[in-house]
């Protein structure tokens, strides 16, 4: 039985009497009885039964210790069969990848093939001639609406496909829901196309959207193609696809004819393969995918507007290979001679000019050319076959494509004579897309390749060459056997005959020298890319720079070879022998990275932009800086825009733009997807913001005006004024209070020496809650202005200190200017309401027609107003700085009758309120102030409790100090989880959660790269989760991101905090606009005393502003900006499951100093949540749950000595199926141990482990951490926490050695520890295992025994460090009352070593007999890292290990009564990580089949599974004498077909015969398309499990008679 990470076994006779003593209550009898057991234990187990038959050394400070020598110890060496046989017998199912590098990202449009454009775009009547006609009858307005549908459609069926380490994915690039999550129907997605606009859509089809995600392994997840053992993907090549939309605009009647003859005719890569992937020195080829290359094998796919989309899946194309013995097998990758740094696919047509003889199954020929990093290029031939119908490849992990196989062979190796290791290359001249075929003449098109050494220097050389222009190199090209000749024979060889594997072929060699040498890096380049024909090249280097160089005529040289453009646009020949009149030349450098750059690509406008927009490339590199930079090199040298920030991990390792979207993968395991219109200014405007290069403006505040004291109206005046609205107030003002008024606005209205003070700004809309349109600014001279912000003019409103009648007097009041304080503006836009320092409330009129009224009202003994937010249109808070919160609400029938108090809530603590989120479905308030302090207020209950509205309420609940003593500057509530999210000045985001009316913390977590938070704002995804949008400052930055994924919107430069600002922010409502919409006002003073706003805009802001929603009004997020979960950016250190019933978590620690709580459900993580940071790397986690407890305790430790607990809630689980990517409802804080003596950064927990302690009542749990210097700390915590949130423990020294690795075992009433130390010993401590609870106090001192003070058994495991170890306890068939204890570990020095003490009961006393010692020598290729034992009497004992050589094995643990256990191989396989943590646990879930789910950790976290029903089967079959095999409808079910029970009404009809008489016309009907189902479905793969077990069978059986 495992119970996490600590194993809590009983032997079965000890139960009840374990039982019995968990229910004592600790009195003085149980305390002696505990003693004395444990006294016992110790002495017995240094008291053998068993004399010593081989002595075993102790350690070299063995004096501390009592020496315990092994009975006896046997040391074996590991069978471990080949490769091909652990391939065939892999028992391991890959599940997939949860974080790990992207290595890999692009975007994917459908292919520009007229064949799928066809599928959108239909005649009339199918006539060519009549389509011609009318298509010459409408204008060409019409023409390009046309045009933008289309490209609209296509762009909107893109997908985003990256490789995240031996894995592929698909996604789609514009999610939207649909029915059944499977597809969507954009009839209306994309609306009004007028019919006149029907140039390209005359017909229009609109097709379902495959949305759907597919995943493969790459390389079919098994080593079965040759001997290395790197399974990462570098690169990628998509033959069916494309990564732009341009041919939407090239595409017209009069070319279609000649595209079609171009490019339909024979056979294509395109309709074999989606993906050609290589990575290390593997080449594999993929189907599916969704990448459309199924739709040129069915033209029927989008037949009408309510076609379904089948499953594409992956499938990988077996290649055909050839053994020693020239017998053919099958394998799922290529494997070539050297590391590969690029391919590209050249396809061709040459078997339409040569007979293919078997017409049913077309030839289809290619060719591969692969860039070796070791300077050399080599090209291979491919061509099709029919697979047998053995095909070996069922032991793949992956779907394979048994239609077709595709035979290599190596045609030629073209070698740069400048001999040298590469670190990156490049080609240019064969197009990736597919379509792309041999010249007219059939003869090769040319291939340049550029090299990227290690020595900074770019080698550019011609890997292909047109060899029909002659002998034109000169000495620059070696050739022995031309590639064109080359591959006419091959073709030759192939065609007319059946061709297989076996077939030899020879291959030619060239040597070329480099026509070009490009001086100027100080690094290593690491990445380069071809642009414009090849003219230029760009380059990203370890010196942290980017370059761009351009080929340039030479002095003094004839102007005939100087036509560049010309001549590279047909093909690169010219750069080849170019170099004696043109060179590369440098000429720009751009420098921004602060850390090697890895990645580089050019990006240009979408294929449907303003053809007014500038062509000028923009070139984006991506660095080790955890950024990517955008540049224009062609007009600026430095970066035109802030650098997008996303990736939580230092490198971003991969970059690329395809239409307009830009794409980067990070080392955490995501893609980020980035708007390049939002982020960059290329497109002209239609008004005021016409040929601005920035995306910021200066507009200067109008002056205040200045208002003459004649001007102050009489008291008839003022009556005659009013009388109209306010019959109920009667004014009796006489001439001598008319002159004291006049006097004092006389006084009040004289220039303020000081200049303008602004009291108030604020965004608002007079659309009635549509974006931002407006911003308006209050002084404290009584000015009010509103700038228009698309025509940037100001509009003057009257000031809003003049004629103010007051609720309160019933009179005009002499209202002071210079107490306004703050201002909010009213929904509609028609209103403002602004707040003075001594409580008055003034509303404001902002429409212009002609209303001129303001009104005051004030709450007595409330001042001063603070800040003012609205509820809705009738409801208002007023936030006081006396500690009060006020909610006012409008009569919304009498329009200017005094607003009435709702609600007056005090907080009761020092601070003063600042902000609030409101939950409108509970009415529950909470309000943060500004001492870091949270008030929750039940206004339901408040109503309830009879109190007047005039009544203040207290707080129902205060979380203090949640933010330290900092501001609490924003709130947020998410729904769903029912989270409370708060953002502070300390720069941290704090979770708390209402249980059962009751607000408690959860956990706060430090947001990065931010000094202080200023707004949190409450999303939803594409997806439906709830995410948190946060702004804040970074010094004078200020910056919105999203806190989950760290994805960086914007990035503006303020001047500071300090300044009055505010801010407007929103996505947009459809995924035909941008990302999203910004606008941010920062007010700046200058000398004079004026004023002016800094105003910045987003690039797409003058677009229709009503498409975008405000982020304040919770705006759905219609566009993925991220994919996948953000993991760790480092190397996982540990790893173990938690089960939580019905649910399932995965908890890691990493070196980025990060603890992720990931969430599993069918296979797949569905959320990660992320747990408050370290200060140095995390080095070991672990859980703990009592049984039938509905929490399990979390700790995490590492650096600086520091451990941290936390409780995950079981039921809280269950209700946030739908939490967010990273916030749980069911995490909570606990307390954090440290040490009394400071320590160092470098002193470190190295592992924990934790383990229940007796009785289960008593919440408590036993942790027990090593460190860097050979300590253990060990302490007792409790569920219910303590108020100090710290606690301390007791150290005890082992070896002095440091620790790496320790576990837990459970035996009686004690608990043992088993410790690792790097001198390769394994010490065994004996604890106790019960506590009695004190006054609800629980520690050390409430442990019941006596703690040890050395280790009970010491013995030598390894002659290296004890990386990790795994303990379990089995009963001994032969008496209940002896068991074994069973201590497995590794080491760097590749063994497995299994330690076996036999344990006997005696009166309740435990006693050692013996103990023996397995070694496993050579039990792997590479430093083992991590070992889990599973015992499992039902199948068999296993052992699983990892370690760097990126496989995962399994051993049978053999036990023999006793004597010697033995340890064999079963199975293996590898893995897309390095092995440096292991986890298992065995899902036993109700309705589902039995499986072991281990976790592999490294650069990422890989999943298998093993099916425990596969194991117990192989069980019965290996010891069944007779076997019987049945076959029936559950094959037919498991393949997707309608068994019996869910048949039509007129299945069981029909199978009546005499309906072949009564109705055959409906019976052979139905019977033909019920058959066809069956003919169009794969057979289930059983059928030929068991076909092939059967030809074996009758094989051997043959053999043996013979």
């Amino acid at each position: 039985i495992l119970h996490n990470s600590a194993t809590s076994l009983e032997p079965a006779a000890m139960k009840n009497h374990t039982e019995n003593q968990a229910e004592m209550s600790g009195n003085g009898a149980c305390e002696a009885s505990s003693s004395i057991s444990s006294q016992t234990l110790s002495s017995s187990l240094l008291d053998t039964e068993a004399t010593t038959a081989a002595s075993e050394t102790t350690p070299n400070n063995s004096s501390q210790y009592q020496q315990h020598t092994l009975t006896s110890k046997v040391v074996t060496t590991a069978e471990i069969p080949s490769q091909k046989y652990r391939s065939e017998h892999n028992v391991f199912e890959r599940i997939g990848m949860h974080g790990g590098p992207i290595t890999v990202a692009s975007i994917r449009f459908p292919p520009s093939s007229p064949s799928f454009l066809r599928k959108y775009v239909d005649a009339d009547d199918g006539n060519e001639e009549n389509t011609e006609k009318n298509h010459g009858n409408i204008d060409t307005n019409c023409k390009q609406e046309g045009k933008n549908s289309l490209y609209n459609t296509l762009k909107m069926r893109g997908r985003v496909v990256f490789a995240r380490g031996p894995w592929i994915e698909s996604h789609i690039l514009f999610p939207k829901e649909g029915k059944g999550g499977t597809c969507i129907d954009d009839c209306d997605y994309y609306h009004g196309i007028k019919e006149k606009s029907s140039y390209i859509l005359t017909n229009f089809r609109n097709g379902p959207i495959d949305v759907k995600t597919y995943k493969i392994l790459a390389f079919g997840g098994n080593n079965d193609g040759g001997n290395s053992t790197f399974e990462g993907i570098q690169g990628m090549a998509f033959p069916s696809s494309s990564s732009d939309l341009i041919s939407v605009w090239d595409f017209d009647a009069e070319s279609m004819q000649e595209r079609n003859v171009r490019n339909e005719k024979g056979g294509s890569l395109s309709h074999l393969a989606s993906i050609v992937a290589y990575g290390g020195r593997r080449l594999g080829f993929l189907s599916g995918g969704g990448l459309w290359n199924s739709v040129h094998k069915n033209n029927n796919e989008f037949s009408s507007s309510n076609a379904k989309v089948d499953d594409d899946d992956f499938a990988t194309i077996p290649i055909c290979k050839t053994r020693k013995k020239g017998k053919e097998y099958y394998a799922s990758y290529l494997e070539v001679s050297d590391w590969i740094h690029d391919a590209r696919v050249l396809d061709n047509d040459w078997n339409q000019n040569r007979g293919c003889p078997n017409q049913s199954n077309p030839l289809h020929v290619f060719l591969v050319a692969l860039g070796m990093a070791n300077n050399f290029c080599e090209i291979w031939g491919f061509h099709t076959i029919a697979p047998h119908t053995d095909m070996s490849l069922k032991y793949t992990n992956t779907k394979v494509d048994e239609k077709v196989a595709l035979v290599p062979t190596i045609l030629q190796c073209i070698t740069c004579d400048v001999r040298c290791m590469t670190y990156s290359m490049s080609f240019f001249g064969w197009d990736q897309i597919g379509g792309l075929r041999v010249n007219s003449n059939n003869t090769i098109p040319s291939l340049v390749a550029a090299s990227g050494t290690v020595l900074g220097e770019i080698l550019v050389w011609g890997a292909v060459s047109d060899e029909t222009k002659g002998d034109r190199f000169n000495s620059n090209v070696k050739v022995e056997k031309g590639l064109n000749e080359t591959a006419q024979k091959w073709v030759s060889s192939i065609v007319g005959t059946e061709a297989g594997a076996g077939r030899t072929f020879e291959s030619s060699k060239m040597r070329v020298g480099p026509s070009h040498r490009l001086k100027g890096h100080l690094g290593s380049i690491y990445s380069l890319k071809f642009w414009k024909n090849g003219i230029y090249i760009a380059s990203g280097s370890d010196d942290r720079s980017v370059r761009l160089w351009k080929l340039t005529a030479l002095e003094n040289r004839d102007r005939e070879n100087t036509n560049l453009q010309n001549d590279i646009k047909d093909k690169g020949d010219f750069i080849i022998d170019s170099q004696s009149f043109h060179s590369y030349t440098l000429i720009w450098t751009g420098w921004g990275h602060t850390a090697r750059v890895w990645d580089i690509a050019f990006a240009s406008s979408p294929s449907n932009a303003d053809p007014r927009c500038d062509s000028l490339p923009i070139l984006i590199s991506a660095g080790e800086d955890s950024t990517a930079r955008l540049w224009s090199p062609l007009s600026s040298e430095k970066e035109i825009t802030y650098p997008l920030r996303g990736h939580r991990c230092e490198s971003v390792w991969s970059v690329d733009a395809c239409e307009g979207i830009i794409i980067t993968g990070g080392n955490e395991g995501c893609v980020k997807l980035w708007d390049l219109k939002s982020r960059v200014r290329t497109f002209r405007t239609r008004t005021a913001f016409d040929n601005l290069k920035s995306s910021m403006v200066n507009l200067p505040v109008p002056k205040d005006k200045l208002v003459q004291s004649d001007s102050t109206p009489t008291p008839n005046q003022e009556k005659e004024f009013y009388s109209h609205t306010f019959d109920k107030y009667v004014h009796q003002t006489d001439s001598k209070s008319s002159t004291k008024i006049k006097k004092k606005i006389a006084q009040k209205k004289k220039n303020n020496s000081k200049g303008q003070i602004i009291c108030g700004i604020e965004f608002f809309s007079d659309r009635n809650g549509e974006m931002a349109n407006k911003l308006l600014i209050a002084t404290r001279a009584g000015g009010c202005f509103s700038l228009n912000l698309l025509l940037q003019s100001w509009e003057i409103h009257n000031n809003w200190d003049q004629f103010v009648f007051s609720f309160d007097d019933a009179k005009i009041m002499d209202l002071d200017p210079s107490t306004g304080s703050c201002i909010g503006v009213h929904p509609s836009g028609e209103r403002v309401l602004v707040g003075t320092t001594v409580g008055w409330i003034v509303i404001a009129s902002l429409s212009k027609n002609g209303d001129t009224q303001k009104f005051a009202f004030s709450c007595p003994s409330y001042r001063p107003a603070q800040s003012i937010s609205w509820i809705d249109c009738v409801n208002f808070l007023v936030f006081y700085a006396c500690g009060a919160v006020i909610w006012w609400q409008l009569d919304s029938a009498a329009r200017l009758s005094a607003p009435k108090v709702l609600h007056i809530m005090t907080l009761g603590t020092s601070g003063i309120p600042l902000c609030h989120a409101f939950d409108s479905a509970r009415n529950n308030m909470f309000i943060g102030d500004s001492r870091g302090n949270i008030a929750f207020f039940n206004l339901n209950r408040a109503l309830a409790s009879g109190d007047s509205q005039d009544t203040a309420r207290n707080p129902d609940k205060i979380l203090s100090r949640v933010h330290d003593k900092e501001h609490v500057t924003g709130i947020t509530i998410l729904v769903k989880s029912g989270v409370v999210l708060s953002v502070g000045n300390d720069g941290c985001m704090h979770q708390s959660r209402l249980d059962h009316g009751d607000l408690r913390k959860l956990i706060r977590i430090p947001i990065p790269n931010v000094t202080g938070l200023r707004h949190v704002w409450n999303v939803r995804q594409p997806n439906g989760d709830e995410s948190a949008v946060i702004g804040g400052y970074y010094g004078n930055d200020f910056v919105v991101f999203d806190s989950i994924l760290g994805y960086e919107f914007l990035r503006i430069s303020t001047g500071g905090r300090q300044r009055r600002q505010d801010l407007f922010f929103g996505f947009a409502n459809n995924s035909r606009k941008n990302s999203f919409l910004y606008g941010a006002a920062v007010v700046v003073g200058h000398k004079d005393g004026s004023n002016s706003i800094n105003f910045h805009f987003s690039h797409q802001f003058n677009d229709d502003i009503s498409d975008f929603g405000c982020i304040w009004q919770k705006q759905d997020i219609n566009e993925f900006y991220s994919i996948g979960h953000s993991v760790h950016s480092e190397r996982v250190n540990d790893a173990c499951w938690v089960d939580c019933g019905q649910s399932t978590y995965l908890l890691t620690g990493s070196n980025d100093c990060l603890v992720k709580l990931s969430k599993f459900e069918n296979d797949q993580f569905i959320c990660v949540a992320e747990l408050p940071p370290h200060e140095s790397c995390v080095r070991g986690v672990c859980s703990s749950c009592h049984k039938d407890s509905s929490v399990s305790l979390l700790v995490t430790c590492g650096g600086k000595l520091s451990m941290e607990f936390y409780l995950l809630d079981h039921q809280t689980t269950e209700m946030s199926d739908h939490c967010t990517a990273s916030i749980n409802s069911n995490v909570s804080f606990l307390c954090s141990y440290r040490t009394l003596a400071k320590s160092t950064i470098d002193h470190r927990m190295n592992i924990v482990r934790a383990i229940p302690l007796l009785p289960a009542d008593s919440r408590c749990h036993l942790c027990l951490a090593g460190d860097s210097d050979g300590l253990l700390h060990i302490v007792v915590i409790s569920e219910l926490g303590n108020s100090r949130g710290t606690t301390i423990g007791n150290l005890f020294s082992d070896s002095g050695r440091p620790v790496l690795c320790i576990d837990l075992l459970r035996c009686y009433d004690r608990i043992l520890a088993f410790v690792g130390t790097t001198s390769g010993d394994i010490s065994v401590w004996n604890f106790p295992g019960t506590v009695a609870v004190k006054d609800g106090n629980c520690g050390l001192n409430c442990l019941k025994g006596v703690m040890p003070h050395r280790p009970i058994f010491v013995f030598k495991a390894h002659h290296a460090g004890v990386n990790d170890l795994s303990v379990g306890s089995s009963p001994m068939s032969s008496t209940p009352m002896n068991f074994c204890i069973y201590i497995c570990s590794v080491s760097d020095d590749q063994t497995i070593s299994i330690c076996t003490l036999y344990i006997s009961v005696y009166s309740s006393q435990l006693c050692l007999k013996r103990s023996c010692l397995t070694v496993l020598q050579c039990a792997s290729d590479s430093p083992l890292n991590s070992i889990k034992l599973v015992l499992d009497q039902s199948t068999f004992h296993q052992i699983y290990v990892s370690g760097h050589d990126e496989q995962i094995s399994l051993f049978k643990l053999v036990t023999i009564e006793d004597g010697q256990p033995q340890i064999k191989f079963v199975s293996s396989s590898p893995l897309g990580t390095d092995g440096s943590c292991l986890a298992c646990f065995h899902f036993t879930k109700q309705g589902m089949p039995s499986r072991l789910i281990a976790a592999v950790g490294g650069e990422g976290v890989e999943i298998l599974s093993l099916d425990f029903d596969i194991i117990h089967a192989a069980k019965v079959l290996t010891e069944a004498n007779y076997l019987l095999i049945t076959a029936g409808a559950g094959f037919s079910a498991d393949s997707g077909l309608i068994t019996y029970e869910d048949m039509p009404v007129e299945y069981r009809d029909f199978c009546d015969p005499s309906s072949l008489i009564d109705e055959p016309v409906k019976f052979q009907q139905f019977w033909i398309e019920f058959s066809r189902t069956y003919l169009y479905t794969t057979p289930h793969r059983g059928y030929n499990i068991l076909d092939e077990w059967c030809k074996r069978t009758i094989s051997s059986l043959r053999s043996n008679i013979e």
